[in-house]
């Protein structure tokens, strides 16, 4: 079925791209917001058990699917208006005609409320909502709506991502460089063992290790 004018085009386009259950999903999840921000998505998309390895690409397909969306949008947006298309333009971008919204980690921003920018300069965020709905910039903590922000420069490719260290269970639980796990067992209901390894593990080594168990065993024994 063709469009017949711009405008059904365009809700085409947004039917194709909800189709998706995915898109759907995160569609609803973000709603209000046109193109959410890469982090919001990522962030969701891991807390709902989705397969690690398809994150950063089923994220990339829906912000590129939304972004054309909203650059159709943009596009016939142009040419004639009528004063009421004007003043629904007004609400949708800032007063140097840049739009609101779609602020990432790292990128360069302003914060524009009821038309006076509220920072002295460009700031740089440092976190973003995992809602996607609020951002704070470097040196504060005050949240910012994420519909008052205007990027002013995106964040470069070589900005350095953030690192998120491993919790203590997973640095306790990982080998370091040349061991291996030899041996994982249950012992009880709470009790656990893994034996890491490195080097050779032979008869020799093993008849070694149970005299230093069972010497183990009997100084418990003693207490």
């Amino acid at each position: 079925m063709h469009a017949i004018d711009d405008q059904e085009r365009i809700d085409n386009l947004l039917e194709a791209a909800s189709e998706p259950d995915l898109f759907r999903e995160l569609r609803e999840r973000f709603d209000g917001i046109p193109v959410p921000p890469l982090e919001g998505v990522l962030t969701y998309l891991n807390r709902q058990g989705f397969n690690p390895t398809a994150v950063r690409p089923a994220a990339r397909a829906f912000l590129d699917t939304m972004s054309f969306v909203e650059e159709l949008r943009g596009n016939e947006s142009h040419g004639s208006r009528s004063s009421e298309d004007v003043e629904s333009l007004g609400s949708k971008g800032g007063a140097n005609g840049k739009p609101f919204g779609g602020a990432a980690i790292g990128d360069l921003i302003q914060w524009e409320s009821q038309g006076v920018l509220q920072l002295p300069r460009p700031l740089r965020v440092r976190f973003v909502s995992d809602d996607g709905n609020w951002v704070a910039v470097e040196g504060s903590q005050t949240g910012i709506p994420m519909s008052e922000v205007i990027v002013e420069s995106k964040a470069s490719a070589q900005h350095v991502p953030p690192m998120f260290p491993f919790s203590q269970e997973d640095q306790a639980l990982s080998p370091v460089q040349g061991e291996i796990e030899w041996m994982r067992n249950r012992l009880g209901s709470d009790t656990n063992v893994r034996l890491l390894v490195k080097g050779d593990m032979g008869p020799k080594e093993i008849g070694k290790l149970i005299r230093l168990l069972e010497a183990q065993k009997l100084v418990l024994e003693e207490d």
